[in-house]
């Protein structure tokens, strides 16, 4: 009998990757090609979804170039970058670019909106809060700007990658969830909001479908790609839900950092009733589980400090430059000598959303050197995840002991160990950073039903990094983010 192997795609803000797994969700080989990240006007962020598409072809040419025979590939899955939106003709070909989450060319839009009477109420089915980084709000600028748009067709960038690989428009409930289009309770498009934005379900979207959903059909270049034709392929979902999946916070209560391009803070919840919807975003991980939380500026904030202050890291690889760095942030104690950096470099998302508040050091002297920057830097991003966590917490009267660390930025152990004494609690990072894609393989394992439970496949400890908090910092950290809160009110009050 062959051996049988999950493929495991992720399309991530500056890459795709395919990840291949054994049916224990244990992730074996790894490949990943670019692109490019586009800017055309200031405050734009878009890419070509064609490069896209063309990235995740060879992916899974190499990757499936590694296994013996086509029959290995049991099932292929999705995870994806969360609030992107392309626009399409009648015929499925893009007349967009697909914007993406950090795109701000709607944030005057949403801010209208954000003091528009009964617009707050309108939305609050659909789990997003009023942000221009949800795809309602770049619909909406679209729609000032795009001729033709009552024939146009509105998708996700994982939604139009699928479709080429297949010949079928399905979204997902997750990535759905995080449009601002959609009911979290009730699984469909939110026939209210659509008429705000004068779309019409079955014209201008997708069909959806749950993340276990399965597609058996690929079109032509299936071959080329060393798939059999019927192969599962197992729609999954978000990369930020995933990522809690994937990297064990299945438990309700529980919380996972996902520190990508952007940073996430999400708890688990098996029921959306308990979270004030209007204030944190609620989006869909499986069926019958939610995650709630918020979103900063994360790996985008510590590619700045490297763009900035460290030059001479050029052509080092990603491990290494942890490494340098965390070498220098060892070097300064908690606090930087007083130096605080407000970590808003795109403006401040969860949880005031507020797209003036921007970034900034605070108290710099002349006694401050790059290890300072570089520990500020850390620093501030810890505390603008604490906020969030501490907002959720507040919320749903959570008791936090443990946060599940996710993404690449858990290469460093001095960030991890940082977190945990910003929190006051035990840090863990899986050995392996693949919690997305881990993530759509539990959902593929429950799809074609070899597992019943996500929990069945849980991460041992054994594979884990494990940080407690040391108390002292935690008591010196508590002083220093009253600071920060105490700021942030003085600069933007």
């Amino acid at each position: 009998m062959p051996e049988r192997y999950i493929v495991a795609i992720d399309l991530g803000t500056s890459a795709a990757r395919a990840v291949l797994f054994d049916l224990s969700a244990k992730p074996l080989r790894v490949v990943r090609h670019p692109y490019p990240l586009l800017s055309p006007r200031p405050g734009w962020s878009e890419q070509d979804p064609e490069e896209i598409v063309k990235a995740v072809i060879r992916c899974l040419q190499e990757i499936t170039g590694q296994v013996a025979r086509k029959d290995e590939i049991a099932c292929v899955t999705f995870s994806s970058q969360m609030y992107s939106i392309l626009a399409l003709d009648q015929t499925g070909r893009a007349v967009t670019h697909s914007i993406t989450w950090n795109d701000r060319r709607s944030a005057k839009i949403a801010e209208t909106l954000r003091d528009r009477e009964g617009f707050r109420e309108l939305v609050s089915s659909t789990g997003c809060p009023i942000s221009e980084i949800f795809p309602l709000y770049k619909i909406l600028w679209l729609r000032q700007n795009l001729a033709g748009y009552s024939n146009l067709k509105f998708v996700s960038i994982k939604d139009y990658v699928i479709a080429s690989l297949t010949g079928q428009f399905i979204a997902d409930w997750s990535t759905a969830s995080a449009s601002g289009l959609f009911r979290i309770n009730t699984m469909e498009w939110d026939e209210d909001v659509l008429s705000f934005v004068g779309l019409e379900q079955f014209a201008n979207l997708p069909e959806v479908a749950s993340p276990r959903h399965v597609i058996h059909h690929w079109v032509s270049q299936g071959a080329d790609l060393n798939i059999l034709d019927g192969t599962p392929l197992v729609l999954g979902g978000g990369d930020g839900p995933l990522a809690s999946l994937g990297i064990g916070a299945v438990r309700p209560g529980s919380i996972a950092v996902n520190v990508g391009t952007s940073a996430a803070l999400r708890v688990t919840v098996d029921t959306p009733s308990s979270i004030r919807q209007e204030d944190y975003g609620l989006f869909i991980a499986d069926e019958g589980l939610w995650v709630t939380g918020g979103i900063t500026g994360g790996g985008i904030v510590y590619d700045w400090l490297i763009r900035t202050h460290f030059q001479n890291l050029e052509g080092l690889l990603p491990g290494q430059i942890y490494q340098h760095v965390d070498a220098l942030v060892q070097t300064v104690g908690p606090g930087a000598d007083g130096l605080l950096f407000i970590p808003y470099l795109g403006g401040q998302q969860s949880p005031d959303w507020d797209a003036k508040q921007r970034g900034a050091f605070i108290g710099l002297g002349v006694e401050h050197g790059v290890a300072h920057f570089a520990r500020a830097a850390l620093e501030g991003l810890a505390f603008s995840l604490y906020r969030i966590a501490n907002a959720v917490s507040s919320n749903s009267l959570l008791s936090v002991d443990r946060i599940y660390m996710s993404g690449g930025i858990t290469h460093s152990e001095v960030w991890l160990q940082l977190a945990a004494d910003v929190f006051g609690c035990e840090v863990v990072a899986p050995e392996s950073t693949e919690g997305s894609a881990r993530g759509s393989t539990l959902l593929a394992l429950l799809a074609l039903g070899i597992i019943t439970r996500p929990e069945e496949l849980s991460v041992p400890d054994t594979e884990y990094k494990i940080f407690a908090a040391n108390e002292s910092n935690h008591k010196a950290y508590q002083d220093i983010f009253m600071h920060f809160e105490n700021t942030l009110k003085r600069l933007y009050d």
